[in-house]
């Protein structure tokens, strides 16, 4: 009873918009230019972002999301925006659909292209069968590089005339030093004269034992609370800024003893994926990255910059990888006591790792030129024109 309630309410919420979309819809069949291309993601952010912002200066773009936040910033923003559950979005009929994740598009009958960004360049290889399911309906794939294909060519199997290596759009804005780091840190309450650390580890990857992975590794005998007082007491120490950026679905990790410790540190906070979705401001601001084996490494290291990997607790990689091990172009910590030394010399000799940092960026990145965009956007135009 309560799915359907839940429903329900979703579908009212949804309705609010409908007079708006349906007008814009009669508006756009009756107009001169026919080109409308549908954006379907949660969050406002990543690949789809980008491309959205490049393509809505020429052409009719609207956004699709199941989040109230990102609709309402969207709507805000000016730009024509929708709830998943509005039931005019199955009138919607876009030239083309562009999502980051596979199963996001509300209108499931496939009536025009579909566009999969992929939302990162993960380490690990995930190949179960929902998600190729999901995959091969997609007519378009954008990828990062040549070795990215290769995997999806020979390991996942999607069909290569479908594989279109465009760079990736979200690293755009930073390599083109797009952000204002006084501005960023501001917002967030932190001391732009500082220099920042952003922690940022991935989730469990298990559904049914999210707490298989913690907030710090376990392996370092201690507990997590005892763990991070230690952290913020070095951090101070060290006279920096430290942002705690959990991936949304580790959020269960934290806990309200772990809120009343960085309370205590000025230069410390924790924040979301969820709260702050788009992750390249704080990529911008950071003067080193803490992170595990999450795909966020490899979007940071086209700023040359350093990087921390924290050694995992356990084996994820049982698929294999679509990004190898040996790539992790940084100190591989094991204790905290690594840790502390890894960003004491990742501070004092920044430029340690620097010609492996750009060696692997060129395998990860295609055409390091901030126009990912822009080949993105030519490539959906001209298959448009083609059908």
């Amino acid at each position: 009873m309560e799915w359907l309630i839940d429903k329900i309410l979703k579908v009212l919420f949804g309705s609010v918009y409908l007079p708006a979309l349906l007008l814009n819809e009669l508006m756009f069949r009756f107009g001169k230019n026919r080109i409308a291309v549908g954006f379907a993601n949660d969050h406002f952010e990543g690949n789809p972002k980008q491309i959205f912002l490049f393509l809505n200066n020429s052409i009719r773009c609207y956004w699709v999301t199941n989040d109230r936040h990102t609709l309402r910033e969207l709507r805000n923003k000016g730009f024509e925006a929708y709830y998943y559950w509005n039931p005019g979005t199955r009138l919607l009929r876009p030239s083309a659909w562009v999502v980051s994740h596979p199963n996001r598009i509300p209108l499931k009958r496939k009536t025009c292209l579909w566009i999969h960004t992929h939302h990162s360049i993960p380490f690990k290889a995930v190949l179960n069968s929902s998600l190729l399911e999901d995959m091969s309906q997609y007519d378009i794939h954008f990828l990062t590089a040549d070795m990215v294909r290769d995997h999806f060519r020979d390991k996942v199997k999607v069909d290569e005339e479908t594989l279109k290596v465009v760079g990736q759009p979200l690293v755009d804005p930073l390599i083109r030093d797009n952000f204002v780091r006084a501005d960023i840190l501001r917002v967030v309450g932190l001391d732009s004269g500082k220099k920042t650390v952003l922690y940022a580890p991935t989730w469990s990857h298990d559904f049914e034992d999210p707490h298989k992975k913690s907030l710090f590794p376990k392996k370092w005998a201690q507990s997590q609370e005892g763990l991070l007082e230690e952290i913020c007491r070095f951090i101070e120490g060290m006279g920096l800024n430290f942002i705690i950026r959990l991936h949304r679905l580790a959020d269960m990790w934290w806990s309200d003893e772990f809120d009343k410790l960085i309370k205590k540190s000025t230069n410390v906070i924790k924040m979301s994926s969820a709260s702050h979705p788009d992750s390249a401001p704080y990529l911008s601001v950071a003067d080193v990255l803490v992170t595990d084996y999450s795909s966020i490494a490899n979007d940071y290291i086209v700023l040359n910059r350093p990087i921390i990997y924290l050694e995992p607790d356990y084996e994820l990689f049982e698929d294999g990888f679509v990004v190898p091990p040996s790539f992790r172009a940084g100190d591989i910590v094991n204790n905290k006591e690594e840790f502390f030394a890894a960003v004491v010399n990742s501070l004092e000799d920044p430029q340690k790792y620097s010609a492996r940092r750009k060696e692997i960026a060129a395998r990860l990145h295609i055409g390091l030129d901030g126009k990912s965009t822009e080949r993105a956007a030519q490539v959906i135009l001209e298959n448009i024109e083609r059908r």
